[in-house]
């Protein structure tokens, strides 16, 4: 679909009932791969997911009748990428003088591997100094403003991070008179507005198999835990400063800067190879970057726990279950196997990009990923 750039909001104001018409119509048409390939049909899908985006009337479009699931996973691929740059109006989060607009918003998040006494939030020094040498290696302009939420955000909880909650995760930002964020307390504030056990309920699969607060809780090192932060500049985030960084960093700079932030994380480890391993990413990607990086987690020890003579082929088998997509690795040569929640095919896209290489490096099997079934699938996770 188009560039999110190419967008305005001068429909903003308008129904959304007739804009999910619009898009109804077009979907009818045929799968997306055929039917966006008329520049006037792309338009159209572009222009009235990026205005339901900014009308907070995102909701309706799980709702269509005519919704597939490829028409699902495209449309969740461009409200990620829109998500990620779009302008904030003054009516949106007010921050300093009522005059100021054309300033972007970008969430990113840290996430953190290996994290052990994690708790479940972070004292307000230690965000301040987090923080600040954020604020530096990004090199925002003094109107800028870098916020991180003093609670430990867990996979399960990114899994319900849809677009309506980013945005109430802005509207939350403190704001003081000096144009800088004041710190919230654990206790004013919650990552969502409740423990996503209680949302979900214990036996949602990803609660039970992307782990919860009880594990988080007894301190236990393996799931990756996430602090949620925000950014809101003059200038767009894609054209340069934050988008640089996280795209790379010739000098180092950057890479210096998450070891240092994992130190502060972790300051009576003295191991500077047991640190805790950092990564600063956009949110777009952070769910399915954790979900990755589980899933490796676990089929490692999937594999390490068995007597390996070498000679062992792992296969990978997705499967649909009720709407989530799961993977079945069997040991060949073991007749052992166990299932992992991918949870959708969105996740997948990184999963098999991400993971096939690490595994091959890291475990004595050889490995083979089976195709993905197209029947059974589900709507994309966050249309919703």
């Amino acid at each position: 679909m188009s560039d999110f750039h190419d967008h305005s909001h001068d429909s903003e104001g308008g129904d959304s009932s007739e804009l999910i018409n619009s898009l109804s119509q077009i979907i009818d048409k045929g799968p997306p791969e055929v039917v966006l390939e008329n520049v006037e049909d792309d338009d159209v899908v572009s222009e009235a997911l990026a205005t339901l985006y900014e009308m907070d009337s995102l909701g309706a479009v799980a709702t269509l009748p005519s919704m597939t699931p490829d028409w699902s996973l495209a449309i969740r691929r461009f409200l990620e990428t829109y998500s990620e740059g779009v302008e904030i109006e003054d009516n949106l989060v007010q921050i300093g003088s009522a005059s100021e607009n054309s300033r972007f918003m970008y969430g990113f998040g840290i996430m953190v591997d290996g994290l052990e006494r994690a708790g479940t939030s972070l004292p307000a020094d230690l965000l301040e100094g987090i923080r600040e040498k954020l604020s530096a290696v990004f090199k925002l302009q003094s109107k800028s403003m870098l916020y991180l939420h003093p609670t430990l955000a867990l996979l399960p909880e990114l899994y319900l991070f849809s677009f309506e909650e980013r945005r109430e995760f802005f509207l939350e930002v403190p704001e003081s008179e000096s144009g800088t964020p004041d710190i919230l307390s654990p206790e004013d504030e919650s990552f969502l507005s409740a423990p996503v056990e209680t949302l979900l309920g214990d036996e949602h699969p990803v609660v039970r198999y992307l782990g919860g607060m009880d594990e988080l809780n007894e301190g236990e090192p393996g799931n990756p835990v996430f602090i949620m932060g925000s950014v809101i500049s003059r200038n767009s985030p894609m054209e340069g400063g934050i988008q640089e960084f996280l795209e790379g960093d010739e000098t180092g700079e950057f890479d210096a800067l998450l070891s240092e932030i994992g130190e502060m994380l972790d300051p009576e480890n003295e191991n500077a190879d047991e640190l805790p391993s950092v990564s600063i990413l956009p949110w777009s990607l952070l769910f399915p970057m954790g979900v990755s990086l589980h899933f490796q987690q676990k089929v490692m020890e999937f594999v390490y726990r068995l007597n390996l003579s070498g000679k062992e082929t792992l296969e990978m088998v997705p499967f649909w279950e009720n709407g989530y997509l799961w993977i079945h690795a069997t040991l060949k040569g073991k007749n052992e196997g166990h299932d992992f929640l991918v949870v959708d095919e969105y996740v997948l896209e990184f999963l098999e990009e991400l993971i096939e290489p690490v595994l091959t490096e890291s475990l004595p099997v050889r490995l083979k990923w089976h195709p993905l079934p197209k029947d059974g699938r589900g709507l994309s996770l966050g249309l919703v």
